[in-house]
């Protein structure tokens, strides 16, 4: 049995970012996941469609009985460059739509 949770965590493109690295607080985020065992956070963002490039980073997972508001705590807790331009949407299984986090 399980109870699946969607996260999708988006940030503005001002946060550093070299090419196929994680920005700090991604790495942080992802280490926190890892040590609850949930895994971790997958970029997303050059998947989308259209003909130009993604103006954000996203970062996706489903994770398995997740603790959706100690998740939400270690994001407030990163150090984020811009952290207005950080959003996080969660949504339980049971769920019909996101929940959005603006502000983390």
């Amino acid at each position: 049995m399980s109870k699946v949770t969607d996260v999708i965590l988006l940030h503005g493109l001002s946060e550093e970012v070299e090419e196929d690295r994680m920005p700090p607080p991604i790495l942080s985020l992802n280490k926190w996941l890892a040590e609850e065992r949930y895994g971790s956070l997958g970029r997303v963002d050059g998947w989308s469609g259209g003909n130009k490039a993604f103006q954000a980073f996203a970062w996706m997972g489903a994770f398995n009985y997740f603790h959706a508001t100690a998740f939400i705590e270690q994001v407030r807790a990163q150090e984020w460059e811009y952290r207005d331009s950080v959003q996080v949407l969660i949504k339980e299984e049971e769920e019909f739509r996101f929940t959005l986090y603006n502000r983390a």
